[in-house]
């Protein structure tokens, strides 16, 4: 599983969780951060979820 926040224009900002997970509910919280540590800034970002062969994507705003 992969768990990722990309920009509008498609660029990687931060990886949430990259690696194996049972079938189950989970939170995660994103810090509004990018990989780096360096707070992004507000704006439309989209979330990417891919598990095997299924991917899923969502937008989200992030508001400072």
């Amino acid at each position: 599983m992969r768990l990722a926040i990309y920009s509008i224009l498609g660029q990687e900002i931060a990886v949430l969780h990259d690696g194996v997970q049972s079938a189950a509910y989970y939170t995660v919280v994103w810090n509004g951060r990018n990989n780096r540590g360096i707070d992004v800034p507000s704006g439309i970002y989209l979330i990417r979820l891919q598990a095997g062969e299924q991917q899923f994507v969502r937008k989200a705003v992030l508001v400072r």
